[in-house]
């Protein structure tokens, strides 16, 4: 697995569901999720550990990191709330928290053949 050409499918992802560079947890999702994707136990602790990490790489603190992840969230469920359900593998009745997007976006690319990230 090519870490950019995870980052870049993520991103292309992310794009389908609405939420597009402009939005300031564009960048923080896309390094979340990729995180997630190569540390199963990052997926696991997203809150105590993966936040704090991408908090320290951004410069901000945990609390903005989570503000923007559910901004992206909303956007997303707002925008393309079939296309978030498509990608989670349980159904989903409202919007995903910030664990659960993480997860849903890492499950699903882990799940693709590497070809597709391309």
């Amino acid at each position: 697995m090519e870490e950019k050409e995870i980052r870049a499918y993520v991103e292309r992802v992310l794009d389908t569901l609405g939420v597009g560079c402009r939005y300031l947890g564009h960048a923080l999702a896309i390094d979340a999720v990729c995180q997630a994707v190569w540390d199963a136990q990052q997926r696991a602790c997203v809150r105590r550990g993966l936040l704090r990490q991408i908090a320290e790489r951004h410069q901000c603190s945990c609390p903005q990191v989570e503000r923007n992840l559910r901004t992206v969230i909303r956007r997303a469920w707002l925008v393309n709330e079939a296309g978030l359900k498509r990608l989670a593998a349980y159904p989903l009745t409202q919007e995903p928290t910030v664990t659960e997007f993480v997860e849903i976006l890492a499950v699903h690319v882990l799940r693709r053949r590497p070809e597709d990230w391309r």
